[in-house]
């Protein structure tokens, strides 16, 4: 493998790759603008203009140049205080213009034009801010700071925007304050830019400056803003003081109540670093987790619905992704419940009281990236002990036993781009460390290589790992791939394996153990629309995956998959897969043990119609038939998803998503008895349905209502079976069973929110929220009785009200002054 790598890196060799890039001088605005409304007259005189947009994808449905009909002028000016955008965008159909209404950042998933202006401050085809505005007044933005495709919507700062309807065309402006962007102290800058036009209607993106889809990335074509000169970075500082009230209501309990305050602050450390810091952290008001029945040997993984961890976050994410998947660092460890042992308690015990969630103390978080390319990112967060109240059923007496010490999390993230402006090399490290001097430490090296013409891409990624507690040896994992990136053909090889020791779940999730995996996969798409067809790529890919140190098989499969998409933007999936005799280690949680399953083949389906119309579906259909299954089992998976989206208006819209999933026949683990491990036969059947209410009263105000209501049952026959060193399995008798494994599993979330965005930054949120929640053994129940029965139960109803204010420290200092 050594020799490997060392052949495919001499393949890559140093010369910067020469770009086309459009040039455009910024006006200097002698008196600041407020926007209320459209910009003056002399302000729009004073922004200088900038046309002739160009295609970006797909590559020649009108050519490379914007319709005539949809003609679009960009301007640009500065003064001290900020950088101005103007535009206007003709159509031919004003009055049929789509204006969906939407919320904050959600500015390309929805039926709306969309204009974009992008800012690469430090010139480099690295780092770049990008500011949005929708045809409706929906506002958004993204930074992109690291490692090519790093770009991170969840960012948020501060800029103001207006839109203004005409006789034949829109036009918007935009107010982007120095303190919103990062940008070097120099007399006079030189700063990438480019401008783009999301036409809905046509599904297609046009830019300012040419881009080449197939080779380079968006921000990799930047044009050139010159002609600003005399600007200073002003002080990035800002506030965001909350304050939180919320009271929770139980038929026949008592009413509770609690008032919380804190504070974010972000604050600029140079012109390129940025500190944010969370004091008092509160996040009462984040999303439910999408919790399901869980019968497999891994716990579920949730996203994270915590602002201070998501934004900015893409600097931590660069190890993820492919080799095993997982997350290198999994913010969600932060915080997480706890888990009490069964040694916690003796027998004449009981807990009395505990909060498994542990309070969150602070947070703190670095990010930028130096003049030499070089971008650091660095999270702390500390939280404190756990503490249980536990009692003595005969004595009465009660005593304090700490389950969780007071722990310390950090993370840091190094990636220096290096040989081109494409490849760079990373380094991460994660540690958790108890007050008990118990720790969990890894290491993750990444390097991303292309070559000058970034026709091909070499990817290398190694983990290493040091958990005592867990394991006394060091862990060990590593990947390699080579993909081909330009042309109809292309082809992509790869390895990655992972030895028995790697443990990286103490701040990360990862689950695979002595396992490595090759793969090939050859690919074909067309490059420009053919015929009926405007899209169409498939792709064969065959996988080889064995045990790490024996070098045992465990399987071996094919994939063979279709995507393609039609002129009236209708979108089409067909996939086929193989899968043979699986020797599956992970069910019987016991290492080098293993359960056979037979070999199976996978047909996925579906369609979606286009997103344009007021009303628009997306069907998927997946079944699984295995063959040569044991005591005449008929193994079999069935799963479809619907999803329906109707829009009343362009303030009215409903979205309803419905899953159901049939297992037959399933086999898996139910218990170990001493060396023996048993298994059970099961049928699940699984329904999931979301409603998905939106309401705007305007662009900065709006009701949202999210349902969600899941329901697994899975009954078992009545027979065991013990499992044999070969993988096979024995029936046994069911009574040795100590537990009814039957199970039926309902939950159900409803989240009601009112928000509003009253001022720059500021937004007020009014939430109503309740969950019910059942697991029992009563699988008789189909899914419309179980739900009924989750009725039966008394409803928690939660009230809850916040406030998040913008204080600004440039304002705030002008003011004073």
């Amino acid at each position: 493998m050594r020799y490997l790598f060392l052949s495919v890196f001499l393949i890559f060799h140093v010369i910067i790759q020469a770009q086309v890039r459009k040039n455009l001088e910024a006006s200097p605005i002698k008196n600041p603008p407020v926007i209320d409304g459209i910009l003056s007259e002399e302000i729009w005189n004073n922004l200088n203009p900038a046309t002739d947009f160009t295609l970006i994808w797909p590559e020649t449905r009108h050519g490379n140049k914007i319709p005539v009909e949809f003609n679009t002028t960009a301007y640009v000016g500065y003064d001290h205080n900020a950088i101005y955008i103007g535009a206007i965008l003709n159509h031919p159909n004003p009055d049929k213009m789509p204006k969906q209404f939407s919320q904050r950042d959600d500015i390309w998933n929805v039926n709306a034009e969309t204009f974009f202006v992008t800012l690469n401050t430090y010139n480099d085809d690295l780092n770049f801010f990008g500011f949005q505005i929708t045809s409706a007044g929906t506002v958004g933005d993204v930074y992109s700071s690291g490692p090519i495709g790093s770009d991170d919507f969840l960012y948020d700062t501060v800029f103001d925007a207006k839109v203004h309807y005409n006789s034949d065309s829109w036009s918007l402006e935009m107010v982007i304050p120095y303190s919103a962007l990062r940008f070097p102290e120099k007399e006079v800058q030189l700063w990438g830019l480019n401008f783009g036009r999301k036409i809905q209607s046509l599904d297609e993106t046009y830019v300012w400056s040419p881009v080449n889809a197939n080779e380079l990335k968006y921000h990799e074509y930047n044009g050139t803003l010159t002609g600003i000169e005399n600007i200073s970075p002003p002080i990035r500082l800002f506030f965001y003081p909350y304050v939180q009230s919320s009271i929770n209501l139980q038929k026949g309990a008592r009413s509770a109540s609690s008032y919380t305050a804190g504070m974010d602050i972000k604050y600029g450390l140079s012109s390129s670093f940025t500190l944010d810091a969370s004091l008092i952290p509160d996040f009462g008001q984040v999303a439910f987790d999408n919790v399901e029945l869980n019968l497999g040997p891994f716990e579920q993984q949730f996203s994270e619905n915590r602002a201070f961890f998501t934004e900015g976050a893409t600097l931590f994410e660069i190890a993820d992704g492919g080799m095993g998947g997982g997350s290198f660092f999994y913010s969600r460890r932060i915080g997480e419940k706890v888990s009490v042992g069964d040694d916690l308690l003796d027998d004449d015990e009981q807990i009395y009281n505990l909060d498994r969630t542990p309070q969150l103390l602070n947070t703190v978080k670095v990010t930028g990236t130096t003049s030499k390319n070089l971008s650091i990112g660095f999270l702390n967060a500390i939280t404190n002990k756990v503490d249980a109240e536990i009692e003595n059923l005969s004595s009465y007496e009660r005593r304090r036993q700490t389950i969780q010490p007071l722990v310390n999390y950090n993370v840091l993230s190094l990636s220096q781009q290096l040989l081109n402006d494409y490849s760079s090399v990373s380094l991460l490290n994660t540690n958790k460390t108890g007050s008990d001097g118990l720790y969990g430490n890894n290491v993750a090296f990444v390097a991303d290589l292309f070559d000058d013409n970034r026709d091909f891409n070499i990817k290398i990624k190694a983990f290493g790992s040091k958990t005592p507690k867990n394991n006394n040896d060091n862990g060990f994992r590593s990947g390699i791939s080579l993909s081909e990136l330009k042309g109809n053909f292309r082809y992509n090889i790869s390895w990655w394996g992972v030895d028995k020791h790697y443990k990286q779940n103490e701040l990360g999730y990862f689950n695979f153990i002595d396992h490595q995996s090759y793969a090939a996969r050859i690919s074909y798409q067309i490059l420009n629309e053919y015929g009926f067809l405007r899209k169409y790529s498939n792709y064969l890919r065959f996988n080889d995956t064995r045990t790490f140190h024996s070098f045992d098989r465990k399987f071996w499969g094919l994939r063979f998959g279709n995507d393609f998409s039609t002129q009236n933007l209708m979108v089409f999936e067909a996939d086929f897969a193989y899968k043979s005799i699986t020797k599956n280690f992970d069910e019987p949680r016991v290492y080098n043990r293993f359960v056979l399953e037979p070999e199976n083949f996978q047909v996925k389906l579906g369609v979606q119609s286009n997103k344009n119309k007021d009303f628009s579906y997306k069907i998927q259909w997946n079944n699984f038939a295995y063959f040569n299954e044991d005591y005449d089992e008929n193994w079999s998976r069935n799963r479809i998803n619907v999803s329906t989206l109707y829009r009343f208006s362009e303030q009215f819209s409903l979205s309803l998503k419905s899953n159901h999933l049939q297992v037959t026949d399933d086999v898996g683990f139910l218990q170990s008895i001493n060396d023996d491990i048993y298994f059970g036969r099961r049928d699940i059947r699984t329904v999931e349905n979301n409603i998905d209410f939106n309401y705007f009263f305007d662009s900065k105000k709006w009701i949202n209502l999210k349902l969600r209501n899941y329901w697994s049952r899975a009954k078992y026959d009545h027979i065991l079976f013990s499992l044999n060193e070969n993988g096979e399995r024995t029936p046994s008798d069911f009574s040795l069973l100590d537990f009814d494994p039957d199970t039926n599993f309902n939950i159900w979330n409803l989240d009601i929110n009112f928000e509003w965005w009253f001022a720059p930054g500021s937004n007020l949120v009014l939430l109503y929220r309740n969950q019910l929640f059942s697991r029992d053994n009563t699988t008789e129940l189909d899914y419309f009785g179980s739900l009924d029965n989750l009725f039966d139960q008394t409803t928690q109803h939660q009230f809850s009200l916040r406030i998040n204010y913008l204080i600004d420290f440039n304002r705030l200092r002008k003011k004073k002054t």
